[in-house]
């Protein structure tokens, strides 16, 4: 019979074994990257379209905001200069009535005070608030034209303290109403704002943007991975010249050597823990090729290796979700860049 004492022993032994193993597993390093870029609108507009002007329509709670500045702010046109007479399109966004709308809610809760169930009551407080925006053209044109509904639940009044009459409950929301729906159309109107900047940011504007990616190298205690150090360099030469939009042969040239190091390291690769190129790092060698496939406006083949590395991740031992995640955002990225490029007839 093994004793407590010989049991113990064992565990210890295995604990010990299994964070030797975890300290000594080869695994990916995430490096972030930057690269500048021009992203192109998802709409391009006429090419003899240079200038804009806006217009913004609301009724305004916020302290110390006007109208101007707000219009400034959110509803502008990267790429393009504005200007209040003549200009060559006008975004207009024109907010409606702010409506809060109220339900009541009724459950069986439990009074301390009263030792039994009674009745609670609260408010489920939601809003509907349509926003309308457009873009006209200078002889009149609707050039664009959404709405914006926000219609969502915004908050349970009073439900964290439980209010035992309906009447009770009115005489506290009527006591605090006024600030409460002055707070929550606030909330309101920098939702609708931001959505509006970005609608207009990502449709109509070439908008500067700096983009951090995530590119794998590998660390593990005594393993060489010089060669994926290597190709690092190689990449953040690449993303320099990509923001300072050098040549795209030079580009190319580095992202090939990149490129080259990652598939000759790919030959190594082995389900062994132990192996220098494990399942993990196998995974995101295959994601840098994707991305370096990108960056060399080679589509077909960024959407081969990323979609690989997707596969292969599904297909390791252990999967990782935070691997599976960072990969699909990347397929997205280089799903709209290859889309932006096309709408705008640089592909």
């Amino acid at each position: 019979m093994i004793s407590f004492k010989t049991k113990k022993l064992i565990g210890f032994a295995t604990l010990f074994l299994f964070f030797n193993v975890l300290m000594f597993a080869q695994k990916p390093n995430m490096k972030n990257i930057k690269v500048s870029y021009t992203q192109l609108p998802l709409q391009a507009l006429d090419a003899n379209i240079k200038t804009y002007n806006s217009v913004l329509s609301m009724d305004i709670t916020l302290e110390n905001t006007d109208l101007d500045k707000l219009s400034n702010q959110y509803l502008k046109l990267y790429g393009y200069k504005k200007v209040e007479d003549q200009n060559d399109v006008l975004i207009n966004a024109k907010f409606g009535e702010f409506q809060i709308n109220k339900e009541l809610i009724t459950k069986d809760v439990f009074n301390v005070n009263q030792g039994k169930n009674v009745t609670g009551y609260y408010y489920k407080i939601s809003c509907v608030y349509p926003v309308s925006l457009s873009l006209i053209s200078n002889d009149g044109q609707t050039i664009f034209e959404q709405t914006i509904e926000h219609n969502e639940k915004l908050l349970n009044f009073d439900f964290e303290k439980w209010t035992y009459s309906t009447a009770e409950l009115n005489t506290k929301l009527n006591a605090e109403k006024e600030e409460l729906f002055t707070d929550l159309k606030n909330k309101c109107d920098k939702k609708a704002l931001s959505e509006i900047k970005n609608i207009l940011a990502s449709n109509f504007s070439f908008l500067p943007v700096t983009k951090k990616i995530k590119i794998a190298s590998g660390k593990g205690k005594n393993v060489d991975y010089s060669d994926l150090e290597s190709a690092i360099q190689n990449m953040e030469k690449a993303f320099e010249m990509i923001s300072s939009e050098s040549a795209l042969e030079s580009i190319n040239a580095e992202l090939n050597k990149a490129i080259a190091i990652w598939e000759n390291a790919l030959k190594e690769s082995s389900g062994s823990k132990k192996a220098r190129i494990n399942e993990p790092i196998t995974t995101m060698l295959y994601y840098n090729i994707g991305i370096a496939y990108w960056w060399m406006l080679d589509f077909a083949k960024a959407h081969e290796y990323s979609n690989k590395a997707l596969k292969y991740n599904l297909a390791c031992s252990k999967p990782s979700s935070s691997n599976e995640k960072l990969i699909n955002e990347v397929i997205e990225d280089i799903s709209d860049y290859e889309n932006r490029l096309k709408v705008n007839g640089k592909l």
